[in-house]
């Protein structure tokens, strides 16, 4: 049986092969300081705590795809691969010589398309596109643009833990993001805001879906467009189990509670995402089965 090369010839050996492993031994060298930068400058904060799981998440898919990187790229793929490579260290050079890590980041980014793009051709990289796509939700929000936004969700968030409580008889009032629990007080801090829990469990929705498609095109699209509204009702929760615990226990136990609430929240997204994908099947319907006589 004779083995066809791909359209560049890359094989053992070759130009197009050894410039593949050293491209992607340069970026594999890169992101191992981007991913300590983010660790300790950004994952180690509760309103950051998703990133990690929404990576392991992306892990998983770039792994599903593999069978892509087939070194089957034309010679116009493997051109513009360095062309992508050339742009993507200087972005990266740039954003870390000045501490921007969101540059430094979309740099790291754009180096890993390059790199499927060596190997595995355009059509490799149409597999890859969702992959990619969502690392941009492991880059950190700049601070300028999370200011913005912060504000009006907490003050949603704060009046709305306030209606639900006072309605189930507890004594719950709010002045501004900060809530009376009894006799303790809560503020609603920037990590319970639910920007960055908004983004990255929406990502976590995302790749539920990709990675577990539904049967119909149609509940795909619908998880989709339910995807922020989960994630926010997810949020909500974390919070609204905050006050409880606050309540009950006393101001400590709500406090010990915080960090381990930001990863329950991973859970709760996980499970309303499921028992929406369920009860949209239940409307649907599972496709129509072709029957053969």
């Amino acid at each position: 049986m004779n083995t066809i090369q791909g359209a560049s010839g890359a094989r053992p050996g070759s130009p197009t092969y050894l410039a593949s492993i050293l491209l992607i031994a340069a970026i594999a060298s890169l992101a191992l300081p981007t991913l300590h930068s983010f660790a300790t400058v950004f994952w180690a904060r509760t309103s950051d705590t998703h990133a990690p799981v929404v990576l392991a998440f992306i892990a998983v898919a770039f792994w599903r795809e593999r069978h892509a990187l087939n070194w089957s790229a034309s010679r116009h793929a493997v051109k513009s691969a360095f062309a992508l490579a050339l742009l993507g260290a200087g972005l990266y050079f740039l954003g870390r010589s000045q501490s921007f890590y969101q540059l430094e980041g979309l740099g790291l980014v754009v180096l890993i398309v390059a790199a499927i793009l060596l190997v595995g051709g355009f059509d490799g990289l149409r597999c890859y596109l969702f992959p990619c796509f969502m690392l941009l939700f492991v880059i950190p929000i700049p601070g300028s643009v999370a200011d913005h936004l912060l504000v009006p969700l907490k003050l949603i968030l704060s009046q709305g833990i306030t209606d639900l409580f006072h309605a189930l008889g507890y004594p719950v009032s709010n002045h501004g993001v900060i809530l009376n629990v009894g006799f303790y007080q809560l503020q609603i801090a920037d990590a319970c805001a639910g920007l960055r829990s908004l983004i990255s469990l929406s990502a976590i929705g995302f790749l539920f879906i990709y990675l577990l498609p539904p049967s119909r095109g149609a509940i795909s699209v619908l998880l989709l467009l339910l995807t922020p509204t989960l994630a926010l009702s997810a949020n909500f929760l974390r919070v609204a189990l905050l006050v409880l615990i606050t309540y009950y226990f006393g101001g400590d136990a709500g406090a010990a509670s915080h960090d381990l609430a930001a990863y329950c929240e991973i859970v709760i997204v996980l499970i309303f995402f499921v028992l929406a994908r369920l009860l949209l099947e239940a409307i649907f319907g599972l496709p129509d089965r072709q029957h053969h006589g």
